[in-house]
């Protein structure tokens, strides 16, 4: 655990808030000039409407307490983002992935460096408080796919479910998902027409709380506001082509050439931050850390991935065969992963940020973790575990230690924006 909390520390918390920027001090209902309550304002005066109400109530309420202390933000935004992480190696490991895949698929979770507008940008707190949900989700999911049927299950899914457009939207729409997750951790023994008939409808009735969010907020908002009836597509045409936007601008923008720019800056910044006295001391302790956590990755048995049990009272992941639920898994995280750019494509003029790849990169992980566990499961049964082992460590740990640099980078920048 030394390892992964010394990642999660340097990547978010190096360097203290010296402030904050962008639109962050607007969402007080302080009065800048004497500091105090402006009781006259209501939470949610700003937006007046059905719009992420949960969201609103942190991003308003936040600041308003922590006023002038910013860093208590900065520390809850990094504790947020650090749950998430948390949560998506819980949930992989009760899907049935070993410790190992389970780790790196965290790992670079945590340490992926455009994550930094949700770890930084205070406001975009609300992102990472929807990806928890979704993972409180995913986890109630898993229970009722494998036979759990107590009768709070379903009320609360439901509730859960609507919860998390109310934070934030894109992660609402990995629910579109979850019917493969069924497929992938549901009892080897249930007949197949009852599978498609619980994941179908399962995931259908899941879905409808978000269309009753979509219902809400388009029946209040002004028809010209982002998201509203009048922000809308319209046609099957005008969709193609409003997927095309969104496609070319993630595929050309948020993970091409703006990317590799934003990076190289990031690393840079990184490098010249961590090039001190205190720098020196951090990597000593990042390189103590990871040589304990290298040394339980090399020395651990890989661990294959395991089967759906096969009766509501087998929990056990002993003796499973890889084979049976991974094509279900694998495509599960892809979809995540699509899925998280849907919200983009029905709405008019929505530009690709950032922020909006985190919820992406949450099936990007997943789906790195199931590829990881299948190939070292087959690479463990013709007795080459070991070199296997090496090559996907040691290719983990430059990819994480990269994401650190470059996330300290980011907090250098950041800093430096907000004194200015």
């Amino acid at each position: 655990m030394l390892f992964p909390v010394t990642l999660f520390l340097v990547c978010t918390l190096y360097l203290p808030s010296r402030g904050m920027y962008q639109d962050d001090y607007s969402y007080g209902m302080r009065d800048p000039v004497t500091g105090k309550i402006d009781w006259s304002q209501g939470t949610f005066d700003l937006y007046p409407f059905f719009f992420r109400p949960l969201g609103f109530v942190v991003v308003r309420w936040v600041p308003t307490i922590v006023w002038h202390h910013w860093w208590m933000y900065h520390v809850l935004s990094a504790l947020t983002h650090g749950a998430v992480a948390l949560g998506l190696w819980r949930v992989m490991r009760r899907q049935g992935l070993g410790p190992h895949a389970s780790a790196a698929g965290a790992l670079l979770f945590l340490t992926f460096p455009m994550h930094y507008e949700v770890t930084l940008w205070a406001t975009s707190i609300s992102i990472a408080m929807a990806a928890g949900v979704f993972v409180w989700l995913v986890s109630l999911w898993i229970d009722w796919a494998r036979g759990r049927r107590a009768w709070w299950t379903w009320p609360l899914m439901i509730a859960v479910a609507f919860a998390i457009p109310c934070f934030y939207e894109q992660p609402g729409a990995g629910i579109m998902a979850l019917p493969l997750l069924y497929l992938a951790v549901c009892p080897r023994t249930e007949p197949w027409r009852k599978r498609i008939l619980r994941a179908g409808g399962g995931g259908f009735a899941l879905g409808l709380t978000q269309v009753v969010y979509v219902l809400l907020l388009t029946g209040t908002a002004p028809s010209s506001y982002r998201g509203a009836s009048g922000s809308l597509v319209r046609s099957v045409g005008e969709a193609a082509d409003r997927a095309h936007s969104v496609v070319h601008d993630v595929i050309f923008g948020v993970f091409g050439t703006r990317l590799m720019h934003t990076l190289h800056g990031a690393f840079s910044e990184g490098v010249s931050t961590l090039g001190s006295a205190r720098g020196l001391a951090t990597a000593v302790v990042l390189g103590a850390a990871l040589w304990a956590w290298f040394g339980w990755w090399m020395s651990s048995p890989w661990t294959r991935p395991a089967r759906a049990p096969a009766a509501q009272d087998e929990q056990t992941e002993v003796g499973a065969d890889p084979a049976w639920s991974a094509p279900w898994a694998l495509l599960f995280g892809l979809a995540l992963a699509v899925c998280a750019w849907v919200p983009m494509m029905l709405v008019r003029n929505q530009i690709a940020e950032p922020r909006m790849s985190y919820f992406g990169m949450f099936g990007v992980s997943w789906t790195v973790a199931v590829a990881l566990a299948v190939v070292g499961a087959g690479a463990a049964r013709i007795w080459v575990s070991g070199p296997f082992k090496l090559a996907a460590g040691g290719a983990l740990v430059i990819c994480v230690l990269y994401g650190v640099v470059c996330c300290v980078g980011w907090q250098a920048v950041l800093a430096s924006r907000s004194r200015a």
